[in-house]
């Protein structure tokens, strides 16, 4: 079971303190997961850090946001496989206002949490899969009716790899979903004495 509690973040006195958002994980899980990179590392692929994937995996979810977010659809190819491609966009479609949508663009710092969920190694035949599910937990403050609301997002993605020799070595996006989005708090802005 996942939690997650707010607490108070290091700030910048003139930007408005976006509070900080702790992950309790399962210790097995987590176990789990260091024993599949450890698997990745070390006979997939020597080059594989953790850390610098996390890294990756959060400027590609925070470009995918910003894309959403700015309407230029076109831009995903390259991110997201087509058929993730596809069902985002029927998704977008069919349950996001354009309000939302322009709401949900995230900065890579916003992104407070990127969690490896489960790690999946396939082969079909000759050929060799890597996929990666990654949960990703943001808070941000945005203009709501020139109000200050607080908004949380929860993201879910598959980060996949064909590891199969001769082929090109990129990450794409197999699924991406926002399971959370909601406006936790928000705050009127100070009257000023004239």
């Amino acid at each position: 079971m996942t939690t997650f509690f707010f607490g108070k973040k290091d700030e910048n006195p003139r930007k408005k303190r976006v509070p900080r958002l702790i992950l309790v994980q399962n210790p097995l899980t987590w176990l789990m997961i260091k024993i599949d990179f450890g698997v990745l590392k070390t006979v997939w692929d020597p080059s594989f850090i953790e850390r610098e994937f996390k890294f990756g995996t959060k400027q590609a979810i925070s470009r995918v946001t910003q894309v959403i977010s700015g309407g230029e659809f076109s831009e995903l190819n390259g991110l997201l496989t087509k058929a993730a491609r596809l069902s985002l966009l029927r998704e977008l479609d069919r349950n996001w206002g354009e309000r939302q949508r322009s709401l949900l663009a995230l900065q890579r710092d916003d992104i407070q949490i990127s969690s490896p969920r489960k790690v999946y190694f396939i082969r079909i035949g000759d050929k060799k899969f890597c996929d990666v599910d990654m949960a990703f937990l943001a808070l941000k403050w945005a203009p709501i009716n020139s109000i200050d609301s607080l908004i949380f997002a929860e993201i879910f993605a598959r980060f996949h790899r064909e590891y199969t020799p001769h082929c090109i070595p990129e990450w794409t996006i197999a699924y991406f979903k926002v399971t959370r989005f909601e406006v936790l708090r928000r705050q009127q802005k100070k009257a000023q004495n004239l």
